[in-house]
C-alpha cells in the first residue's frame, strides 16, 4: 500500500501537550476517530513515510497504529540512519456492515454488484436490484451510506467500491490513481442514494424506504442495531466476528500495531505498547470495540502480549 496511507498513531516519549491548540497539531482527520480508544499517552501523527520521530531517536522504543506496514525499503531508509528493525502485529479490523430490513427477500451482493447500484450520476442507474443480475430480487434500489469522507465511507471505497469499479476495463484503463478512485467514488444523485447524517434512524429509513433498501453500517452499529435488521452477504460470506478476523469478509481491514525496536528497549515504552493491547482497549468489551474494531480471537490478543513481551526481552 502506498506511504500515503500509513498515517498513525505515533508513540510520543514526552508528557501531552497542555492546550488544545498543541494537541491538534498532533491530529490527522483521517484516523482521529480512533483516538478517544486509546491510551492518553499516544498521539496521533501524520506521516508520508516512515514517522520522522522515529529516525530521529526520540525514545528507545517507537510504534504507530497504521492501515498497513511501512514498506520494508521504507524502514530500511530509516534503520540506516538509527539501527532497528520492525515488528507488525495485527490489533484487530475494521468491518463495516451491509443491512437491509426484515420485509426484503435474500439479497447476495459483491462488490461489483453494489458498485452497479450505486453508479449513474444524475441520470441515475439501475432501478431495481433485478436489472443488475436476474437472481436478485425485483425491488427497488435504495442505499444508505456513510457520510463523505467519514471512517465507514474510507473502508467501504477502499475494500468494496474500488473493487467493484475496477470490474470494468475503462475504468482500469484510467492511469491517474486519483481520476480512478474520483470516478470509483463518484455515486448516483436521481434519489436512490441517501448519505447518513448525524441522527439518522437507520431502521426507520429502511423500513420508509421498504423492501430492498440496504444501508452500510459500522459492524458496532451492526450489533446495536439487533432484530430490527438482516446483514447481507459480500461475496456469500455473511459479516459473522469468524469471518471478518479470518480476513475472508470484504468490507474489513487490519488496524496494524508497527513497532520500531532499536536498542536497548524502553521498558517505559514497553509498558505503553502491553497498555494498548490490554483487553480494555482490544479486548471484546473494550474502548476500540465500541468504535466498530472487531477484536481478535482471544488466543490471537494473548499471542499479540507474549510477542510485545519477546519483543522487549530480545532487545
Amino acid at each position: 500500500m502506498a506511504a500515503s496511507v500509513l498515517l498513525g498513531f505515533l508513540v510520543a516519549a514526552h508528557p501531552a501537550p497542555a492546550d488544545a491548540e498543541a494537541a491538534a497539531r498532533f491530529l490527522d482527520p483521517s484516523l482521529a476517530w480512533l483516538a478517544p480508544a486509546l491510551p492518553e499517552s499516544w498521539r496521533l501523527a501524520a506521516a508520508d513515510a516512515v514517522p520522522p520521530v522515529l529516525c530521529a531517536g526520540r525514545g528507545p522504543l517507537s510504534g504507530w497504529l497504521a492501515l498497513a506496514p511501512v514498506p520494508p525499503p521504507e524502514f530500511a531508509g530509516c534503520a540506516r540512519l538509527r539501527p532497528m528493525r520492525q515488528a507488525t502485529l495485527a490489533v484487530g479490523r475494521q468491518a463495516g456492515v451491509v443491512v437491509t430490513g426484515r420485509g426484503t427477500p435474500e439479497l447476495r451482493l459483491d462488490s461489483a454488484r453494489l458498485h452497479q447500484a450505486l453508479e449513474g450520476g444524475a441520470e441515475g442507474g439501475p432501478r431495481s436490484w433485478r436489472d443488475i443480475d436476474s437472481r436478485l430480487p425485483d425491488t427497488p434500489i435504495a442505499v444508505l451510506l456513510p457520510d463523505a469522507g467519514s471512517p465507514l465511507w474510507r473502508l467501504l471505497s477502499a475494500t468494496v467500491l474500488q473493487a467493484g469499479c475496477l470490474s470494468q476495463p475503462a475504468i482500469r484503463r484510467i492511469f491517474d490513481a486519483g481520476e480512478r478512485r474520483a470516478r470509483c467514488e463518484a455515486v448516483r444523485t436521481d434519489g436512490a442514494v441517501d448519505r447518513r447524517q448525524d441522527g439518522t434512524d437507520v431502521t426507520g429509513w429502511l423500513a420508509a424506504r421498504g423492501a430492498g433498501a440496504v444501508a452500510v453500517v459500522t459492524f458496532a452499529e451492526f450489533l446495536a442495531l439487533g432484530d430490527g435488521v438482516v446483514p447481507v452477504a459480500l461475496g456469500d460470506v455473511l459479516p459473522t466476528a469468524a469471518a471478518i478476523t479470518a480476513d475472508r469478509y470484504p468490507m474489513s481491514r487490519t488496524i496494524h500495531l508497527s513497532v520500531g525496536l532499536p536498542n536497548p528497549a524502553g521498558v517505559a515504552m514497553l509498558r505503553q505498547f502491553l497498555r494498548l493491547a490490554g483487553e480494555e482497549t482490544i479486548g471484546p468489551a473494550g474502548s476500540l470495540a465500541a468504535l466498530g474494531i472487531v477484536p481478535l480471537s482471544a488466543p490471537a490478543r494473548v499471542e499479540l502480549r507474549q510477542t510485545l513481551l519477546s519483543l522487549g526481552g530480545a532487545l
